[in-house]
């Protein structure tokens, strides 16, 4: 998928819990106030339909919330030695990058020019 050309690759575990907690009730909720805004439509059917959409979408939204912790750790994205790994490799980058700036910068001082680097 698009997500997977970037510079960050996502895994298919993590595609999976961006799909659940996706656009679930984006598009209905969108669909409704179109309705609710239309004055072609009658008043009681426009807060009607703007109320059950509404509804269905904070009890959608409510549910997902509950059960993405769930879903993240049937996917195995809360392994504890997973995340960590990954912050450590990142952090080992961050430190080579700062000491290769810090090497060349002392290495720029006249006060250190008599160092062997």
């Amino acid at each position: 998928p698009v997500l997977r050309r970037g510079s960050y690759k996502v895994s298919y575990r993590e595609l999976g819990l961006v799909s659940f907690g996706g656009l679930r009730g984006a598009v209905s909720l969108i669909m409704s106030m179109m309705v609710v805004h239309s004055h072609g439509i009658g008043p009681h059917v426009r807060d009607r339909v703007g109320f059950w959409v509404a509804s269905t979408v904070a009890i959608t939204l409510f549910v997902n919330g509950c059960l993405c912790g769930v879903v993240a750790k049937a996917l195995g994205l809360l392994d504890e030695h997973v995340c960590k790994q990954k912050l450590l490799d990142v952090a080992k980058s961050r430190l080579q990058v700062a000491t290769a700036k810090a090497l060349y910068d002392c290495s720029l001082m006249p006060q250190m020019q008599g160092a062997n680097w």
